[in-house]
Formats: structure tokens, C-alpha cells, sequence
């Protein structure tokens, strides 16, 4: 976190976009997108709360560099400043089956992080290459039944919201409103 400037670490980001940009960083570079992707998250997470407690969720070499994604049943990174706590969880999948395979394994993840942790404030941010209408309407849809805040965002947004945020809660988007009066 300390090595990478904001500038950096949004452009290595945006890399996980695709298109015709490729990664500047000699060690980055060598880490599968996957796995990058966490480990950026991470690194951003550390780099807008310098205070909080955060659980990087991959497997670690005795470097600190990542070997391996975070396994099941986890989210990948989690943070928890003096206000809130947030599972972040982040993919490159774009289609449809995103909303299936995504979302039911983070509100199981977020439900198990605030029973444990004896909170309910504690919410989720949720990443994708591109994000999938399915995804974004399940998200809301879990909020409404579920009361499980999953807010939503592209990477790029993700990158720019980061590097402006200085605790936790600066990451809270709220449902639409009119998903929450259907």
C-alpha cells in the first residue's frame, strides 16, 4: 500500500477491465487477474484505512505475496474500522451467472461475519468487472428480504471511490429507492 501511489494502484486496477491496457508493475504483472484482483482490493483497503483491522482472506507466501484466492465459504478481503465492518467480494465474471454465483455466497458471507462478530451494521462491497443487471437486482432484492447490504460497483468506480474515502462507512450505497417501494 505504501509502494503504490492512488494514481498506480486505479491504473493496475483498471488493467482488470481489459482492453488494451496491460500492467506496469513487474511483480503485479506475474499475478494471475483473478487473484490480482484480490490482492488490489486488499492493497486498497489498507491504503484508505490505515487504522482498521483487515483480513486478507488469499493465502499468503512468507512474503505477503498471494499464492492462492480466498477459499469457500469466506469473504475475500474483510475490514473493520471503529464505525463498521465490510466483506469485500470481487469478480471478473460479467455474465448473467454472476447474480447465481455470486450473490447467495455473499449474504451467507455477510450473515455469518455479523453473527460472529455480534454486529448488524456490518455490509458488504461488491465488485465486478462488469457489473450484471441480475446481479445489481439481487443485490436489492437481499436487502429488502434479507436486510443484507450489498453495495454494488464497477471497478473503476471502486478504484475512484477508495481513493477518496477515509473510513468504512464512506463505501455504503444504499438500494434504489423505488426497488425498496415495489
Amino acid at each position: 500500500a505504501d509502494e503504490l501511489s492512488w494514481e498506480e494502484l486505479v491504473y493496475e486496477l483498471s488493467v482488470l477491465n481489459g482492453g488494451n491496457k496491460s500492467s506496469k508493475h513487474d511483480l503485479l504483472k506475474l499475478i494471475r487477474d483473478p487473484l490480482r484482483f484480490e490482492f488490489l482490493s486488499a492493497i486498497a483497503t489498507r491504503k484508505s484505512f490505515p487504522k482498521a483491522l483487515i483480513e486478507a482472506n488469499y493465502s499468503a507466501d512468507d512474503e505477503g505475496l498471494p499464492k492462492s484466492t480466498a477459499l469457500g465459504n469466506i469473504p475475500d478481503p474483510f475490514a473493520k474500522d471503529n464505525t463498521t465492518g465490510v466483506t469485500i467480494e470481487v469478480t471478473l465474471q460479467t455474465s448473467k451467472s454472476q447474480a447465481t454465483n455470486e450473490i447467495p455466497a455473499i449474504v451467507r458471507h455477510l450473515a455469518a461475519k455479523k453473527k460472529q462478530d455480534y454486529r448488524d451494521d456490518y455490509f458488504t462491497v461488491f465488485v465486478a468487472k462488469a457489473l450484471h443487471p441480475d446481479s445489481q437486482f439481487m443485490a436489492d432484492f437481499a436487502y429488502v428480504r434479507d436486510g443484507q447490504l450489498i453495495s454494488t460497483y464497477g471497478i473503476t468506480e471502486f478504484a475512484k471511490k477508495m481513493s477518496h474515502s477515509s473510513n468504512i462507512f464512506d463505501l455504503r450505497k444504499e438500494p434504489e429507492r423505488n426497488f425498496l417501494e415495489i
